[in-house]
């Protein structure tokens, strides 16, 4: 019987790490192959309803670069007539609102006040996709980075939502190799953790300001070190 015991529980020990392991490989080549799409050209058909706008970190000099590109790629979404209107979602981080910084910028560059609306909450992802769920939107197209567009359909198919992502070709986070395999392990985790009960997944700060946010901009030279430890600190006080 101790035998049996001891082989079951090899066994166990064998089948866990080596599950966990496809379940990663699964979801990463799955955020791959998301990025690849989410660079192609949008095809509009006149039924999407907005395009939506997701966060990625603001200071007082505006948007920071990465969040640069996904906006300039919604003004040249717009531009094309693929929506009426630009939804901007994101949160509060150093005691500013991403939202009203996302709405300035677009604003600057030729949107009209009407063509641009805050969607709050929208201080992570499933956050946003909710609160656009909740507006009563059906079909919208996500404009973000290209390494996020799996989780966001994912997400958005839990909400009800038929979301397609369009991201920029070229970014600062993709541009730059370390940051970018940041961003996808980052990702992959993040795809994971999703796929967890709402409840158990809201005890990790995935907002604005998180170390998931944090860590490839220091690793880009966009942050210094010193934000790290900061994000550290918010993360244990979010729990």
């Amino acid at each position: 019987m101790r035998t049996l015991l001891v082989r079951a529980l090899l066994a166990i020990g064998i089948a866990v790490p080596l599950a966990a392991a496809a379940a990663v490989a699964l979801v990463a080549g799955r955020v791959v192959r998301a990025e690849r799409m989410a660079v192609r050209a949008v095809h509009d058909d006149g039924a999407v309803e907005a395009l939506v706008v997701f966060g990625a970190g603001v200071s007082e000099n505006g948007p920071c670069r990465e969040l640069a590109a996904r906006l300039d790629h919604a003004v040249a979404l717009w531009q094309l007539g693929v929506a009426p209107v630009v939804l901007v979602s994101g949160g509060v981080a150093n005691g500013m609102d991403e939202v009203d910084v996302m709405t300035a910028y677009l604003n600057a560059r030729g949107l009209p006040e009407g063509a641009v609306r805050g969607l709050r909450p929208g201080y992570n992802t499933r956050a946003t996709l909710q609160a656009a769920s909740t507006a009563g939107l059906r079909r919208v197209v996500a404009v973000s980075s290209p390494y996020h567009a799996h989780r966001i359909t994912s997400e958005a198919a839990r909400h009800g939502l038929n979301a397609s992502v369009s991201a920029p070709s070229s970014s600062p986070d993709t541009r730059h190799g370390p940051t970018h395999r940041t961003r996808q392990a980052t990702e992959v985790v993040a795809v994971l953790w999703y796929a967890l009960p709402p409840s158990l997944a809201a005890r990790i700060n995935t907002g604005s300001g998180s170390l998931r946010h944090v860590l490839p901009a220091v690793l880009a030279g966009d942050a210094p070190a010193r934000e790290l430890l900061a994000a550290l600190r918010r993360g244990g006080a979010h729990r």
